[in-house]
């Protein structure tokens, strides 16, 4: 990606009067175009792009890389945005005053045919705009880069982004839609280009605004988009990480194998889709579906939650699964949903402290944890919450050890 900036730069500026990157569809090595079908109307490319540095960084916390290699694409992501939403989109035709949008921007490639589609604010660039823009402002606050004008531009512009498009279906239920006003969407099963909030990206207002976080379950509950092209990389990992255990866990573990024992190649390659592609770029979703079940840590209102989808009845353990913040995390389930094992080392490689929450599997039944610093033997007792979350201070090179026997300590 980072070979590719030279050529971005360029047609940022000569197609778009732009600093930053846009970024072709189909790109190669040493920062080559592969075809030279350009962004194919789709401003959202380099953004894309961008959540894998975003995600690194924050589930790290690694400076020295951020400072050596992340934030070189950040950077230029960050400044593309800044000057195309406030050149193009301040103040556009059907969206509020004073707010910013992507205009001339398609939902998917080449855009669609019908004449009456305004190309305007696609789900999944405000979806990817709303993840990056903080990420833009820690980053840079890590590395104490002095960009106060930016930052609050930043600040600004999320603050002020149009809002996502939405669709409401035949039984009343509120969904993502494309583009601002159109009724069109992505149909069940086809590809979810409207899922993005939640995945790869995740906006941190699904954490405490029940009504966004229910257009999401919503969204993903009428796509069932298990085995289209482009659908495994994107569709299973976030309705993963978004669903109803208690309802849809068992059902969706069901579905995940089906499509393993549908599309799985004897290379172990996952096959995307309509033509049958065996590619690794879409077989790394698995990836994903299993490290949601595992443990989810995007929600910096819930805190770490390990085993959060694991279906009932299934065992399962990991060792040393990353974390949000920097954290590295081990445990065990047992058939029988007991879990035990639990332990959180704090590897940031920022040198920073930071308070840990975690949503504790032994909640409500035993209502207390038990926290042993495995570095210096010292050993309390923390209290959960309303919620289930136990919340503590680690600092780096710290390794806990954490389980029940809190006991039947009362809030």
């Amino acid at each position: 990606m980072l070979q590719y900036i030279p050529r971005g730069r360029k047609d940022a500026q000569s197609q778009f009067g732009c600093r930053g990157v846009d970024l072709d569809c189909e790109t190669w090595h040493w920062g080559e175009s592969t075809s030279g079908v350009g962004d194919q109307g789709q401003r959202s490319n380099a953004a894309l792009a961008a959540v894998l540095f975003a995600n690194h960084w924050l589930w790290t916390r690694d400076v020295s890389w951020l400072n050596s290699t992340g934030w070189a694409w950040l950077d230029e992501v960050a400044g593309f945005w800044e000057d195309y939403l406030v050149k193009f989109g301040r103040n556009f035709s059907g969206s509020p005053i004073g707010s910013y949008s992507s205009v001339n921007d398609c939902f998917n490639e080449i855009c669609s045919s019908d004449p009456d589609i305004v190309n305007a604010n696609p789900h999944i660039t405000l979806s990817l705009l709303r993840f990056l823009f903080p990420v833009f402002i820690d980053a840079a606050t890590a590395l104490n880069n002095t960009l106060p004008a930016r930052i609050a531009l930043w600040e600004h512009l999320h603050s002020n982004l149009a809002p996502l498009p939405l669709v409401v279906l035949s039984d009343n239920r509120t969904i993502f839609g494309g583009v601002q006003g159109s009724t069109n969407h992505p149909e069940t099963g086809s590809n979810p280009l409207n899922t993005y909030l939640g995945w790869p990206g995740w906006d941190d207002s699904l954490g405490t605004d029940d009504g966004l976080r229910k257009v999401l379950a919503d969204t993903l509950d009428y796509m069932q988009s298990w085995s289209c092209g482009n659908c495994w990389p994107q569709y299973p990992a976030a309705r993963v990480r978004v669903q109803d255990r208690a309802r849809d866990a068992n059902t969706t573990w069901n579905a995940v194998q089906a499509a393993l024992t549908k599309s799985i190649g004897t290379n172990l390659i996952v096959a995307d889709g309509p033509d049958n592609w065996t590619t690794a770029m879409e077989g790394a979703a698995g990836i994903g579906i299993v490290n949601e079940l595992l443990i989810q840590s995007h929600d910096l209102h819930a805190g770490i939650a390990v085993f959060p989808q694991v279906p009932s009845g299934q065992p399962a353990a990991f060792e040393r699964l990353r974390a949000r913040g920097g954290l590295l995390v081990s445990a065990s389930m047992s058939s029988s949903g007991e879990v035990s094992n639990v332990h959180l080392a704090n590897d940031r490689k920022d040198g920073g402290s930071g308070n840990v929450t975690l949503l504790s599997p032994w909640w409500p039944e035993r209502p207390a944890v038990r926290i042993a610093d495995e570095t210096t033997g010292d050993a309390w007792v923390v209290a959960a919450d309303n919620d289930g979350r136990v919340s503590f201070v680690s600092h780096p090179g710290e390794r806990y050890a954490l389980d029940a026997s809190g006991g039947s300590m009362t809030l």
